[in-house]
């Protein structure tokens, strides 16, 4: 069921009884008024001030405004305010000159629950029962309450103060009853008029009943699939075992730990293992012990002694000793013919020959242009501003003598380093404007070129 209803107004109208002492002095020009004040969220609206103008309509709910005031109440911890209409400040009209027998009232309260005059919330109501006071004194006929003060009083006839005694008496007090009692139908009338609900509207009496529903961390109300889920994780209270200052000050104390540095170095604690050997030691404490790792070789390799191998060798026709009298006759070496004066080299792979250079015998070569040399002995003159690059694939123990008279000539290593006395390059340029010598030497093992000046 949907909430129609944003504020409720309880209103308590106090008048005062038809009681002959009361009567005979002056009736207050002022009417109480109670009611209690919700917000949109059907909250009550506690210990706040409320803006109110309260209008007095004549004839209907949307009649004439008699009178109208202002007042600023604040609500009491339960939502509830109490004013006295009459003693606020007036904006039309004058209270006391309301003659209440004259008409039928309305009363219309509008409310600014932020405590100023923006009133959004109005309502109206009918005054259905004026109280009596303020009636008779605007009814013409008042009466002192002395027996004396009545007139067309049969002689010899005398009131004995009982209700039942009395003559005369209006419907509406025929029961000697004077509270305030609606008919059905100004009960009906007040809800219509009001906008209260009077049925059901959704068919179910029991849909806007929510409950709490908890999902790990994530809390939800029922019946409201759109509704919003709020994360709980903020209120968990951290309930591991969680040690302040003190308590850990007192847990170091009690069981020996150390607070402090006790030997003044902070890193001769830290160890390292030496292997010397098969022996396994710590380093930072000449006191320990040693370990003999010999014992966890796993000698897997196949180790024979001296008669197995024999017997070995009998059973599978092996020699043991020479059978044509030469040591020398299994040799094989790569075809002689035609090689005279070279000597057998190898690149790792295969072996080949390869000519002898001495002295004179090198090969002597002019470039007029940067050229790659091949990788053979030579002794290059530089005709120019040009760049000799050396081998790309120089072989061990080559030799290149490089000569050049012009300074911007150069020498490039291949993306090899070249060691020219205690200087490391990958590559040089002349250092004379007149003559330069430099004789090169090639270390396969070290992959690189070394040279002198």
């Amino acid at each position: 069921m949907k909430k129609f209803i944003t504020i409720i107004l309880t209103a308590l109208f106090l008048g005062c009884f038809l009681l002959i002492q009361e009567l005979q002095a002056q009736a207050p020009s002022k009417m109480s008024y109670q009611a209690l004040v919700r917000n949109t969220s059907n909250a009550f609206v506690t210990n706040q001030p409320i803006g109110m103008k309260i209008s007095i309509l004549g004839g209907s709910a949307t009649g004439n405004a008699i009178y109208v005031e202002t007042q600023t109440p604040t609500s009491n911890a339960g939502g509830l305010i109490s004013i006295e209409i009459g003693s606020g400040t007036a904006v039309t009209g004058q209270f006391s000159s309301i003659d209440w027998s004259d008409d039928s009232y309305f009363i219309k309260t509008e409310l600014d629950l932020e405590g100023g005059t923006n009133y959004t919330i109005t309502g109206t109501s009918q005054l259905l029962s004026v109280p009596y006071a303020l009636y008779a004194e605007k009814a013409g006929n008042t009466f002192s309450g002395s027996y004396n003060d009545l007139t067309d009083v049969p002689a010899g006839n005398s009131f004995d103060g009982a209700f039942t005694s009395l003559t005369d008496v209006p419907s509406g007090l025929s029961d000697g009853d004077d509270d305030t009692q609606l008919s059905e139908s100004e009960v009906d009338a007040f809800v219509a008029n009001n906008g209260y609900l009077s049925t059901e509207v959704d068919g179910s009496i029991t849909n806007e009943i929510q409950d709490l529903s908890l999902s790990g961390n994530n809390l939800t109300i029922t019946n409201n699939g759109s509704a919003t889920t709020i994360d709980l994780s903020a209120y968990l209270d951290n309930t591991d075992t969680q040690l302040n200052e003190l308590q850990v000050d007192t847990y170091v104390s009690n069981n020996g730990y150390l607070t402090a540095e006790v030997d003044g170095s902070t890193t001769n604690e830290i160890q390292d293992l030496s292997l010397s050997g098969n022996n396994l030691t710590i380093t930072n404490n000449g006191s320990a012990t040693t370990i003999d790792l010999s014992g966890y070789l796993d000698n897997t390799d196949t180790q024979l002694n001296e008669s197995q191998v024999d017997a070995y060798v009998a059973n599978n026709g092996y020699l043991t000793t020479e059978v044509d009298g030469s040591v020398t006759n299994e040799i094989e070496l790569p075809v002689q013919t035609g090689h005279s004066g070279k000597y057998l080299t190898t690149n790792g792979s295969a072996v080949s020959w390869a000519n002898v250079s001495s002295g004179s015998a090198l090969d002597v070569v002019t470039i007029s242009a940067s050229t790659t040399l091949s990788a053979t002995d030579q002794i290059v003159f530089i005709n120019g501003a040009y760049t000799a690059t050396l081998p790309a694939s120089p072989v061990d123990g080559q030799r290149i003598t490089i000569c050049a008279i012009d300074q911007s000539a150069a020498v490039n290593g291949n993306g090899r380093s070249i060691h020219l006395a205690a200087t490391s390059l990958s590559s040089l340029t002349m250092a004379d404007a007149t003559v330069n010598i430099y004789n090169m030497f090639y270390s396969s093992s070290l992959d690189a070129w070394f040279s002198n000046y």
